[in-house]
């Protein structure tokens, strides 16, 4: 399980991944963009991770 979520001007929204390479795409519009994102799997080793990064878009 991936769950991203974009912080940008103060809006938060879900982003969707892409289900067979797991990836997404930055956004067009220019400005900076924040992202948590936790992952969590359960298979033969369980673990869960957090991470954040910002995305600067420039023209």
């Amino acid at each position: 399980m991936i769950e991203v979520t974009q912080i940008h001007k103060g809006n938060k929204s879900k982003v969707d991944i892409t289900k067979t390479n797991r990836q997404f795409t930055a956004p067009t519009e220019t400005g900076l963009y924040y992202y948590n994102v936790h992952a969590k799997w359960e298979e033969e080793i369980k673990g869960e991770a957090y991470y954040a990064f910002k995305v600067a878009v420039r023209n």
